[in-house]
């Protein structure tokens, strides 16, 4: 599992029971994906589906899935 603490709040990316990697911010999940890496390429890319995240101008956005905090 991989954490982000956000401006907006946690987010996580997480393996589910269907083999596919859950995007999660604020408890709500924005999106499937085949691999982590897609999810954080697409929180990097600000392509979330989350208004939030995705309308805003950060900085210090985590460029690939290397950038979140790991836990097993």
């Amino acid at each position: 599992m991989w954490f982000y603490q956000s401006p907006i709040g946690p987010m996580c990316i997480y393996k589910n029971q269907n083999n596919k990697y859950s995007l999660q911010i604020n408890e709500v999940v924005y999106g499937f994906y085949n691999s982590a890496a897609m999810a954080a390429d697409d929180v990097f890319a600000q392509y979330t589906g989350c208004s939030d995240w995705d309308d805003f101008d950060f900085t210090d956005i985590p460029t690939d899935i290397k950038e979140w905090e790991y836990q097993s």
